[in-house]
């Protein structure tokens, strides 16, 4: 089950050191836009390193990415075994069965998805804009799954306290920040984390 927020030694270490958290980010951003591999092939990478690192959460995002930019369950679960030579048997089998929760549960949300595409999004805020905003949840709704970038005009335009603050702020997913044209589903955590002076 995902843990309702993110813990509280990424909000501690942000809030001490801003400065790295921004550089860090640069990085993922960097990284995500170099080299031909296509998005399919980039999760498909990630759910194999979370498999060797034991990232129970971060593998079943990238499955469900993986299978968002068109990879089969036959292909995951070929990603998936590919660490067992070199992670070992153990980390291979838990790896294999967290697919397994995620491949159940995207089938439940597609059996109880309504008529209707709407999707709605929680997004979880904290200090500075929680205040500003008098809320630590907003819940959005969208015609269509929506990207990063949208939820933060979104957030601008229903909270305009807020808003001036957005462009120095990142959208984590299930506890890592991911790019603003990341594409957000309504069983994604999702956290609003904004930069923050000092550090």
């Amino acid at each position: 089950m995902v843990e309702s927020k993110l813990p509280n030694t990424f909000k501690e270490f942000s809030s001490r050191f801003p400065e790295l958290v921004n550089c860090h980010e640069k990085i993922a951003r960097a990284v995500d836009a170099t080299g031909p591999l296509d998005a399919k092939t980039c999760a498909l990478i990630k759910i194999g390193i979370c498999a060797g690192a034991g990232m129970e959460s971060a593998l079943r995002s990238h499955v469900r990415r993986a299978t968002q930019a068109g990879a089969s369950e036959c292909e995951i679960e070929q990603a998936i075994l590919q660490a067992m030579n070199t992670c070992g048997f153990p980390r291979t089998v838990a790896a294999w069965s967290w697919a397994q929760i995620q491949f159940k549960r995207d089938r439940d949300d597609t059996d109880r998805k309504p008529m209707t595409d709407s999707v709605q999004v929680i997004v979880k805020l904290f200090g500075s804009q929680a205040r500003d905003a008098c809320v630590n949840e907003v819940v959005l709704t969208f015609d269509q799954a929506p990207t990063c970038d949208q939820i933060l005009k979104s957030l601008g335009e229903s909270y305009p306290k807020i808003k001036s603050s957005l462009s120095v702020s990142r959208i984590a997913l299930n506890q890592a920040f991911v790019p603003l044209g990341t594409t957000v589903s309504d069983s994604d955590e999702v956290a609003l984390i904004g930069l923050v002076g000092g550090g």
